[in-house]
């Protein structure tokens, strides 16, 4: 699942992943985060941040697998002066709420009980750049969810 963003009238694409450990899974349903336009700024000043909230995903999970949690990490660093922040709604468990994501694992979702079942959570997204930042050129960030004990 692909999402296009643009930042500085620049575009940035993210690339959507999922990958099994274990026995859970974490797939991408509906929405894929729409596309961000930060189209102009005044000068001096940083930019509006730009957010969607336009996305699901759905995990499966065994019994006996202990406590779980959903961690969440980008493939690069974003550009000097930007940052990516993830919020994920979720059933069980308890949210860590909006977290900048970067190169290192962050926790987004911690305490969800062992259970044989299914759960939809929701995704949303916020780009923010700093004046500083200037015009990026066309990057590419793939973000990663991962279910862990």
């Amino acid at each position: 699942m692909k999402t296009v963003m643009r930042s500085l009238l620049v575009a940035a694409l993210l690339l959507f992943g999922s990958r099994a450990v274990t026995a859970q899974t974490i797939t991408f349903g509906s929405g894929s985060g729409g596309t961000f336009t930060i189209a102009s700024a005044v000068a001096g000043q940083d930019p509006t941040t730009v957010s969607n909230g336009a996305g699901s995903f759905t995990t499966s999970t065994k019994k006996g697998d202990g406590i779980l949690r959903i961690r969440a990490q980008l493939d690069q660093a974003m550009p000097a002066n930007t940052t990516l922040t993830l919020t994920l709604t979720y059933p069980a468990g308890t949210s860590q709420g909006a977290q900048v994501l970067g190169i290192t694992p962050v926790d987004m979702i911690v305490s969800i009980p062992s259970a044989s079942t299914t759960r939809t959570g929701t995704v949303s997204y916020s780009f923010t750049a700093t004046a500083s930042a200037g015009v990026l050129a066309p990057f590419t960030r793939n973000v990663s969810l991962t279910i862990v004990p």
